[in-house]
Formats: structure tokens, C-alpha cells, sequence
């Protein structure tokens, strides 16, 4: 009678063990205790550079600090300006015309007249008055003071050439700077916009800016 009981023993031990041979162990189940938190648009959008950080990326002469970014802003565009870089054309160089890019920005309430720049860290390409919000493509020609242009040459490796308008809410009083020359601090020339022909500050009302990049090509 000994022995049917002890073979009862035996096999409910061995079903236990198979039993636990078998079933998976919860602490090996990642899926069901690790909270895996999904990725959203914005993660995936914030590790993409922004035009302006690829701009600044490729070129050697971009134009980061600058003492007037608290000043109300505004929008300039040109149709010169595509992902970031020049059109060739506006160029002074075997491939392109030397024309100056169209140019648009939006009207500044309070404003008597619009001074712009295009500069290449301190290589000043372009200075333009006007009571206009728009330059047509090749309006600019070298006629002086205040319409002048001659277009990209990087000597070499890539460089921003960046459009400053700057509103003004009276006439311009004494700004010195040189063209197609080097030398040329846009802050400087923005404090020296500021002050008005009486001796007051706070001529310059907004600003827009406008960067395109263009590489040296031989």
C-alpha cells in the first residue's frame, strides 16, 4: 500500500516542476512593467535644424550678435533668397549678373523712410534709402550714397550676405560706413541710425533682416 502513495507523491512533484520549468518569469517581461513613452512631432521637430541655424552652420561670416534683437521686428523677403542661399544671379562673379535681388518688406507704421544693408560680416555690399517697401530685381545700381550695389564674391568657403532694413521714424542724421569695403560693424551703424539730425535717440523704430548664404565656387 506504500507504493501507490509515494507514486502519487512523485508525480504531483514532478508536475510542479514542469510547471515552473515552463512558465515565464514576470521579471523578464519588459513589456508589461517598462512605460515606454512614445515619441511625439515635437521631439522628432526639435531635432531638426532651423533654417537659420543651417545657415549659420555653413557660412563663416554669419552675423549672431546683435545689440538691436529687443526692437520691434518685421518680415523682409526676396524671391532672390531660396532654402537659405542667393540666387547666382545677383552675384559679381563669372556666374552671375551683379543685379540686386528684389526685395519686400512690410510697411512700418510711424516710419518717414527705410535704410538697408546688405553686409557680409563686415563687408558692405549694399546701402539703399527709400520711403518705398519694395526694390525691384537690378533697381540698384552704383549711383551713389544710398543706391549702391555690387553682389556676392566670397573670396572663399561660404558666407552670409544679410539684409538689414532698419525704419526710421525721422531723417537720418551722420552714419559712416565704407561700401564694398570692409571694416563695417552693423551695430555701430545701427546706433549711429538711432540718433536722429538733432541729437535724439530712438530713430530706429523695427527692423527685419533677411540672410541667404553663398559659397565661393572657382
Amino acid at each position: 500500500m506504500k507504493r501507490p502513495i509515494i507514486l502519487a507523491i512523485t508525480l504531483v512533484l514532478s508536475g510542479t516542476v514542469l510547471f515552473a520549468c515552463g512558465r515565464k518569469d514576470p521579471s523578464s517581461d519588459t513589456s508589461s512593467t517598462t512605460d515606454v513613452k512614445a515619441k511625439t512631432w515635437e521631439d522628432f521637430s526639435a531635432a531638426v535644424p532651423t533654417l537659420e541655424e543651417t545657415i549659420m552652420a555653413e557660412s563663416v561670416t554669419y552675423i549672431k550678435d546683435i545689440t538691436f534683437s529687443g526692437l520691434p521686428s518685421f518680415t523682409v523677403f526676396s524671391n532672390d533668397v531660396k532654402d537659405g542661399h542667393w540666387d547666382p544671379k545677383i552675384t559679381n562673379t563669372k556666374y552671375g549678373e551683379n543685379i540686386s535681388p528684389d526685395l519686400s518688406w512690410d510697411k512700418v507704421e510711424d516710419a518717414k523712410s527705410y535704410v538697408l544693408f546688405m553686409i557680409d560680416g563686415d563687408w558692405l555690399h549694399m546701402d539703399v534709402f527709400t520711403t518705398d517697401t519694395s526694390l525691384e530685381e537690378g533697381a540698384i545700381k552704383r549711383a551713389g550714397r544710398g543706391a549702391r550695389y555690387v553682389g556676392p564674391y566670397p573670396p572663399w568657403g561660404t558666407h552670409t550676405y544679410s539684409v538689414f532694413v532698419f525704419a526710421l521714424k525721422d531723417d537720418m542724421g551722420k552714419v559712416g560706413y565704407s561700401f564694398d569695403a570692409g571694416g563695417n560693424d552693423i551695430n555701430k551703424m545701427y546706433a549711429e541710425l538711432d540718433i536722429d539730425p538733432n541729437g535724439n535717440s530712438g530713430n530706429v523704430i523695427a527692423y527685419g533682416r533677411l540672410d541667404g548664404n553663398y559659397r565661393h565656387q572657382d
